[in-house]
């Protein structure tokens, strides 16, 4: 049999394989602000019947930043997976966790063969905190990231070949939150020259702000309304003082 007929079956065999479809599940219906939300990350063999067993797995997930913060992982499913989490600033991703996308891989340990089955089984459970409302907040897989980064389920049997099919996606509903007093940035139920230093943090980005002032909320500092919080609302903020 000549080489690229040897090929052109290996290719048609792993083809016809079931593909496994990776799903988000929220747990629970709406959350408040500062509410930790929990959101149920499933390989489903996109086969009825069949079990799919797999490699490995790796995930690039994208979230809006302003609503959730990603906090952690559980791995309450069946599996002690040998590393299960964030590896560190991969191909642009994860070198902070604060910027509303990331990089999760799951590695089974040496001797177990996990299997992804029609009813979907359970990796992990990633962990967020509510920051602020939203009707519908989406979490998505998207396939790729940079120049290496990518939505990667590998198939037990041949090596290297991605047999991930379907990406889901997940509504996050988030009640309650949004900004307090317009200029009180530190929270303390006043607009006063307490709240210049956290005004500067406020300045630095929404994720320095939350991390230096949890529970306040970043946009009391956009003092001009433009939804944003820049040098455009410096003078704003000193009237406000002043007044």
């Amino acid at each position: 049999m000549k080489a690229w007929t040897v090929l052109c079956v290996l290719i048609t065999v792993a083809a016809s394989q079931a593909g496994v479809d990776l799903e988000w599940q929220v747990v629970g219906e709406s959350f408040e602000v500062g509410d930790t939300v929990e959101v149920e990350l499933y390989a489903v063999a996109d086969n009825a019947g069949d079990n799919e067993p797999f490699a490995s797995l790796s995930v690039i997930m994208v979230w809006d930043p302003d609503v959730l913060a990603l906090q952690d992982v559980n791995d309450n499913g069946p599996y002690a997976w040998a590393f299960s989490g964030f590896p560190s600033d991969y191909d642009g991703l994860n070198d902070t966790l604060d910027d509303g996308d990331a990089f999760y891989q799951a590695w089974p340990e040496f001797d177990v063969i996990p299997v992804a089955t029609p009813e979907g089984l359970l990796i992990t459970t990633m962990q967020f905190e509510a920051l602020d409302a939203a009707d519908a907040s989406e979490l998505v897989i998207v396939p790729e990231f940079g120049y290496f980064a990518e939505t990667y389920v590998g198939d037990e049997e041949y090596a290297g070949w991605n047999i991930v099919d379907d990406m889901g996606s997940a509504l996050v509903q988030v009640n309650g939150g949004g900004p307090g007093l317009l200029g009180d940035v530190n929270c303390d139920g006043a607009v006063d020259f307490d709240d210049i230093n956290p005004f500067v943090v406020a300045l630095g980005g929404s994720a320095a702000y939350r991390q230096a002032y949890p529970g306040c909320h970043w946009l009391n500092a956009d003092i001009n309304g433009d939804g944003t919080v820049s040098f455009d609302d410096v003078n704003p903020f000193i009237a406000l003082l002043g007044g």
